[in-house]
């Protein structure tokens, strides 16, 4: 079952034969089970072919402006032929059909043989739409949860991207800090080691410096040679007796007997 309110939210346009079979089978309907004309709201089409009215829809006070309403919105945008227009617009104006019989039939004028196969293919074509409708929704939730899946996918791609980037940033980095800490450390190395090697060379130039060469050793050896045997000169030509210099002999001294300038066998007057 679908109402021509379902028809219309589902874009389903019916043709005017198939308008003017709606409004014929519902007039019938009601005029046989003795109910009010319905608004489109409260019409319901049953795959059969029956049009029947909805309970809970408000009685019009005049049924046959209603048909003609209800038959207006049917054919909203259709071409339909200029007699079944006149006849429209004629029963919405003051000049319409005194009752609801004779609006009928002056319509069926306007319908062709079997107006229920024409319902049943309107109502065919409602219900497709709606599968459609659902197919659509399906489809749109499926495109909804795969973009969503997508942007997923493309935000931790993105964030992976920009993690790989930034390590490969921070290896270089990395890798010049090292280098450079490498750099200070062998140079203190270095200058560490020069300093050891150059304390050696000082200490043994110190310990030349101090150590005389043997040239030098002998040198100061002669000198000091000279030196005593002048002192010692000196000392014995101290020691020597006055009498000596006077020219008396001491036999009793053997250095002046030795070094008088008198001769051995000289004697004394």
């Amino acid at each position: 079952m679908v109402s021509l309110a379902d028809i219309r939210a589902r874009n389903v346009q019916p043709v005017w034969q198939e308008a003017v079979a709606v409004v014929q089978e519902l007039i019938q309907s009601s005029t046989a089970t003795g109910t009010p004309l319905p608004d489109l709201e409260h019409v319901a089409l049953i795959p059969n072919g029956d049009v029947v009215a909805m309970p809970g829809s408000p009685e019009s006070p005049d049924p046959v402006r209603q048909a003609a309403t209800m038959l207006r919105v049917l054919v909203d945008g259709v071409a339909t032929p200029p007699e079944l227009e006149e006849f429209m617009r004629k029963n919405l104006s003051s000049a319409a059909a005194p009752t609801l019989e004779d609006f009928a039939r002056g319509l069926s004028f306007y319908e062709r043989p079997g107006r229920r196969s024409d319902v049943e293919r309107l109502v065919s074509r409602a219900a497709a739409a709606e599968q459609m409708t659902r197919a659509d929704e399906e489809l749109r939730k499926l495109k909804e949860k795969a973009s969503e899946a997508s942007d997923s996918r493309l935000e931790n791609t993105v964030f992976m991207d920009t993690v790989a980037m930034s390590g490969r940033r921070r290896q270089p980095v990395a890798a010049i800090a090292g280098a450079a800490l490498l750099v200070v450390v062998a140079g203190g190395a270095w200058w560490w080691w020069r300093d050891r090697a150059r304390a050696p060379q000082a200490s043994a130039s110190a310990s030349a410096a101090s150590t005389p060469s043997p040239l030098a050793r002998c040198h100061s050896s002669g000198s000091d040679d000279r030196e005593d045997d002048q002192a010692l000169g000196e000392q014995r030509h101290d020691n020597v007796p006055a009498r000596v210099s006077e020219g008396t002999p001491d036999h009793h001294d053997p250095m002046v007997s030795r070094h008088s300038p008198l001769a051995p066998n000289e004697t004394t007057t």
